[in-house]
């Protein structure tokens, strides 16, 4: 992610950065603010909170309020402000930051007095001339709005210390600018800059100059001048050189120059002494300075993705560097002075041209991050052994031979990746996720095991030569026959379409001459069956898409398979089979499909009936079975055994300790090891377990056809029973074989299906289930009205099978009382009705929403976030979404396009064949409010994503809850604040991974409306005061860095890391006292803080050593899944700690639970109804 420096503002917030919390009709909101209007004109209060309320204007009685010094309209609707505003000459700050402003009043020069002038997040073109009679102003924040100039005269705030005009469309400054002698923060980002002033030589007192995100191709030699600088930021911009004079800015701390296009760096750079953070990554550097180990107080460098063949010497003086990146040059070797680098933490050289490492690299004993992918090396320095605080080590994509077996030292190593090197011969199902899988969050693979598998066919192995092959098509294609023809030869016209999945071995011998065990999975094609197929794709598998010549079907049905495919198989090959060709010849589009489809690797024309293109068809599979890579993979002996043995099994499964009993009679002792084993035989399609499910991982299914039949034979009974989707226990029995599938197996065979969102447990006591797949076709009562609020997804080819079913069972819990069908549903919440159909015909979703404006947005929110979460499980998914036009319903424009529009500052669009234009924040507003849209950016930005990304959020609807729980009650609804930090110069967490984890831990849980997970990024201090006094949590979680000092890190107004003390967080937490129950540090060193919070808060939990990313996303998501579930403080953290032992995770004694003096965490429950009664 590219890091960027956002400054502050004593009493301000970043834009956008608080959620529309409270959801007020214009009436309301009105009522309220007249309401606080007139208490502070009875009282005399000076200062006067309107946030949030939804206002699109000012109340005139506010002209009352003369004595008035400080005025919060922040977050509103507010298109215009009057010139009421001129009555109040004793203001002091002015803060409308988050409306829809397109230009300020003449009146605004009244408030000779005011002092802070907040306008962030506006739509603001020009300023009034009169603002620059504002003399009194020291801080003024007009960031991310659309200006093109500022006002001449700009020199008049001779008191002005803090200017941010960044993110708007500036082309020039004012040449006056350099005659604001007070200025200390000037930020002017993320404009069309080309030049900056010559006058800013004038700017005497600057501290921080933040210039990214131009389009400055030189700098003023006055630039030199401003002794007084600290930090200089200049990212991002055109530079090709710097000035001479550099060495000048004797108090400079932090330069930034990355991404521009110098080819050098003055020698002055080295005589900067006071530098502590310097990057210049993305240039075209080909060396540093040689004397750069001048910079004894550098902390962090970052030089990466330049043309560096060398580094210069005595680069190992920098003995305060933390952090080292010197990713994407041109390097061959690392200098061994680097050795004596003892506090380095952080240490990327990927993607350069190492061979070889110094033998003592070992001696970084600081190293918690090593980055070493996509370089050349063939082995690994036996020293890496004694990286004892290692956690992140990433050797991917290199050619690496063997291992050394000091690496089992490792213990602490979280993430470990070594894919992309193919002589290890490690299979993927045993390396886990790639590096950017687990960045987008899926869960690595522990390192010990990775490491054990590793020594463990080292020592004996021989070749798996089994591989798995998926037939798949439409009912009626002839994949059936087609799998005859391939194993026997034999051919039946009259054959039977399959039920549901045929599973038959078959071994082949291989043009490389090993006899290979194919498992051929025949996918039956009825329609209802689809949904549930996708649960059995895997990758790492050979598929055959089998296509029959229906009038002008054979095309649509190609992308509609190969779309499954690419969203479950990965990268898999695909054979696609034209069949029955000789009775009816056919041809697709191939250029079209291999261009978009490159996994294709041949299209062969086939007849079962007279054996056209049969031998060819084998002689394919034969050649594309050979080339799979994980059928030559080498299977311990031990391992190797126990697939034997449960292969002559003739049970259908087998518990899981029965299994592990076979485990360890064969040789596999490891429970860790026996996990691993089974997860390989499940892809393989050889046996079944679903670990990652606690109501399923206790059995161990050895014949996956026993799963497949069981599923299909009670959805095919159910739909010829035709009972409206509902399905019951006794429905089983009488659907199942009794002897195949006995009583006690049945409830395994509802929690697979639930597991696969096929069905879901409708309340009341008898135990019933609704299918959506088995419902009619038609909606029936639904309400035609045209909506208040529309919205709709458009696929390109088809829409994906299941789609309307999940959604149905996501959602469930709002549609208890109102109609279901299989393509559609009505949803109800907060006065909210929302209807959602969808369209085979059209490929379409579209959702109609009813009710107050600001619900309705929620409740669409809500469905746009289900809906992202099931498109996101296929990957590649072509998908747009649209938004009805108000006047034209079926008429549609982009609701990506409209967010482009926004940015640009385009304030009307015509869409495509519509009569008239409409205004670009209309169509917005009314789908997402400005700041939910804004905080939005904000997210993605932290998080990495684009900017106008959807990525779903949860919202929360505070206020009708802002209940305390002073005295020890439970609180009708338990707010979670999540506050994350990951300031500059600190090794990076996966805290976006570690907040999903809890919101998924949450969402699956029975109290999961009762418990809301309110997320805030980059938390400085003042965002502390800002967030508890806002949201009022009853548990705060703070996740990031903690040290050895008793301090936990949180940014500053440079992004870089600002230590907090215990005495602080003490301190601030005692103002809070009266909500918050639970505060948990995940962060290293954090148990003194914890223990010192306990002094005002009930129960705190802390961290009594440093703590792996892995086990910090463990422990918190199982201990907030617990009190979702109504579980007791205790209980949750002792399921946490449960969680860290059941993974092998061995940081189990690190978390500890501190409570106040006569507390009882046994006794505080968040959510639910408190203690159960003994049944």
């Amino acid at each position: 992610m590219r890091d960027r420096w956002v400054t502050d503002i004593q009493s301000a917030e970043l834009p956008g950065t608080v959620m529309v919390q409270f959801h007020l009709m214009p009436s309301d909101a009105t009522a309220v603010a007249e309401r606080r209007i007139a208490h502070v004109a009875a009282t005399g209060a000076t200062e006067l909170n309107l946030v949030d309320l939804g206002l699109s204007r000012l109340p005139d009685s506010l002209a009352r309020l003369t004595h008035l010094q400080r005025l919060d309209l922040s977050r509103n609707r507010l298109t215009a402000l009057s010139d009421v505003l001129a009555n109040l000459t004793q203001l002091r700050a002015l803060d409308v930051t988050a409306n829809q402003l397109t230009v300020l009043p003449d009146a605004l020069g009244a408030l000779r007095g005011l002092q802070s002038l907040m306008l962030w997040n506006n739509q603001l073109t020009a300023l009034p001339e009169t603002m620059t009679d504002l003399v009194q102003l020291q801080h003024v924040s007009l960031r991310n709005n659309h200006l093109t100039a500022l006002p001449d005269g700009i020199a008049n705030l001779v008191r002005l210390q803090w200017l941010d005009v960044s993110f708007n469309k500036l082309t020039a400054l004012p040449e006056d600018l350099g005659k604001l002698a007070s200025l200390q923060h000037l930020m002017v980002g993320g404009n069309a800059l080309a030049a900056l002033p010559d006058s800013l030589a004038g700017l005497t007192q600057l501290r921080l100059l933040g210039a990214e995100l131009n389009q400055l191709t030189t700098l003023p030699a006055g630039l030199t001048e401003l002794g007084q600088l600290n930090t200089l930021d200049l990212a991002d911009n055109r530079l090709t050189a710097f000035p001479d004079k550099l060495s000048r800015l004797a108090r400079l701390e932090h330069l930034r120059v990355s991404r521009n296009q110098l080819a050098n760096l003055p020698d002055g750079t080295a005589d900067l002494v006071q530098l502590r953070y310097l990057a210049v990554e993305g240039n075209r550097l080909t060396a540093l300075p040689g004397r750069l180990a001048n910079l004894v107080r550098l902390g962090v460098l970052v030089a990466a993705d330049n043309q560096l063949s060398r580094l210069p010497e005595g680069l190992g003086r920098l003995a305060s560097l933390t952090k080292l990146d010197l990713a994407g040059n041109r390097l061959t070797a690392l200098a061994t002075e680097l050795s004596p680098l003892v506090r380095l933490r952080y240490l990327d050289i990927a993607r350069n041209l190492f061979t070889v490492l110094p033998d003592d690299l070992g001696s970084l004993t600081a190293l918690e991050t090593l980055n070493l992918s996509e370089n050349a090396l063939t082995r690994l320095p036996d020293g890496v052994g004694n990286l004892a605080q290692l956690e992140y080590l990433n050797v991917a994509g290199n050619r690496l031979t063997a291992l050394p077996e000091s690496m089992t030292n490792l213990s602490r190593v979280a993430m470990f990746f070594l894919h992309g090197n193919p002589d290890l011969a490690l299979p993927t199902e045993i390396l886990g996720p790639t590096w950017q899988d687990v960045e987008k969050g899926r869960r690595p693979e522990s390192a010990a095991s990775i490491l054990d598998y590793y020594f463990r066919t080292v020592r004996g192995a021989q070749a798996l030569n089994e591989a798995k092959l998926i037939l798949v098509g439409r009912g009626g294609v002839g994949k059936t026959s087609l799998r005859r023809r391939l194993v026997a030869g034999q051919f039946d016209a009259d054959e039977r379409e399959t039920p549901g999945i045929e599973i038959q071995q078959w071994v082949v011998n291989v043009p490389s001459g090993a006899d290979v065990r194919l498992h051929i999975w025949d996918f039956g094609g009825q329609e209802i069956l689809h949904a549930t197929h996708q649960f059995f794709l895997t990758e790492r598998t050979l598929y055959l898409l089998v296509l029959a010549g229906r009038e002008g079907g054979a095309m649509p049905d190609a992308e509609y398979w190969l779309q499954l495919i690419r969203s479950f198989g990965g990268d898999s090959r695909v054979l696609i089979v034209l069949n029955k060709s000789s009775a009816h010849r056919f041809d697709l589009d191939r250029g079209l499909l291999l261009t978009k489809y490159p996994f294709i690797v041949g299209v062969i024309a086939t007849d079962c009936a007279d054996g056209t293109g049969i031998a060819d068809l084998k002689e394919q599979i034969l050649r594309y079975t050979d080339e799979l890579d994980h059928r030559r993979t080498k299977f311990p002996a031990e391992w190797f055994a126990i697939k034997e043995r449960l292969a002559t099994m003739k049970d259908n499964f087998i518990a899981w300790e029965a299994y592990q009993d076979v485990c360890r009679e064969l040789g596999e002792t490891d429970p860790a090891a026996q996990r691993e084993l089974a997860g390989f035989l499940h892809v393989l399609g050889i046996a079944l377990n679903y670990r990652d499910d606690p109501r399923l991982k206790d059995t161990h299914v050895l014949n996956p056809h026993w799963v497949t039949d069981g599923i299909y034979s009670v959805l095919r009974a159910s739909q010829r029973t035709n009972v409206g989707g509902i399905l019951t226990k006794a429905d089983l029995g009488q659907a199942l074989d009794a002897r195949r599938y006995p009583a006690d197996t049945h409830d395994f065979l509802l929690r697979l299906m639930e597991k696969f969102e096929l069905c879901f447990r409708l309340g009341g006591r008898a135990e019933r289930y609704l299918v959506p797949e088995l419902l009619s076709e038609a909606g029936v009562g639904v309400d035609p009205t045209p909506p208040d609020l529309g919205f709709r997804y458009e696929y390109e080819y088809a829409l994906p099978e299941g789609l309307l079913p999940r959604f149905i069972v996501q959602t469930h819990a709002m549609s208890e009382k109102t109609p279901r069908w299989r393509t559609g549903v009505v949803l109800e919440r907060d006065r909210c009705r929302a209807v959602v159909r969808a369209d085979r015909d059209k490929r379409t979703v579209g959702i109609s929403v009813h009710g107050p404006p600001n619900l309705r947005r929620s409740l669409l929110a809500i469905i746009r976030e289900k809906f992202d979460a099931i498109h996101s499980d296929f990957s590649g998914l072509p998908v747009q979404q649209r938004v009805p036009l108000p006047d034209e319903p079926d008429l549609t424009v982009s609701y990506e396009h409209l967010l482009i529009l926004e940015d640009e500052a385009e304030e009307w669009v015509r869409p495509e064949r519509s009569k008239k234009r409409y205004r670009v924040a209309d169509l917005l507003n009314g789908v997402e409010s400005a700041a939910d849209r804004q905080q939005r950016r904000w997210e993605n930005l932290a998080a990495g994503h684009d900017p106008n990304a959807y990525v779903p959020r949860r919202r929360n609807a505070l206020a009708a809850e802002q209940n305390d729980t002073r005295g020890g009650e439970m609180p009708a609804k338990c707010r979670l604040l999540f506050l994350a930090a990951n300031p500059s110069g600190t090794s990076q967490l996966a805290l976006d991974r570690e907040s999903r984890e809890m919101d998924q831990k949450i969402r699956a849980s029975d109290h999961r409306d009762s418990l809301d997970l309110i997320t805030k990024w980059a938390i400085r201090p003042d965002d502390l005061l800002q967030y508890l006094n806002q949201f009022r949590p009853h548990i705060v979680h703070f996740s990031g860095h903690g040290d050895a000092t008793e301090e936990i890190i949180l940014h500053d107004s440079r992004e870089l890391a600002k230590p907090v003390s215990k005495a602080a967080l003490k301190q601030l937490l005692r103002t809070m006292k009266d909500n918050i129950r639970v505060v948990v540090l995940n962060a290293c060193f954090s148990r003194p803080q914890a223990e010192a919070i306990t002094e005002v808060v009930d129960c705190a939990i802390g961290m009594k050593r440093a703590i792996g990313d892995n086990a910090a996303i463990t422990f918190s998501a199982s201990f907030y899944r617990a009190i979702g579930f109504g579980r007791s403080v205790q209980e949750a953290f002792d399921q946490g700690i449960a969680a860290l032992m059941l993974e092998d995770i061995p940081e189990d004694t690190t978390p500890e639970l501190l409570v106040k003096d006569g507390v009882d965490a046994n006794a505080i429950y968040l959510v639910g109804t408190g203690p159960r009664a003994p049944t």
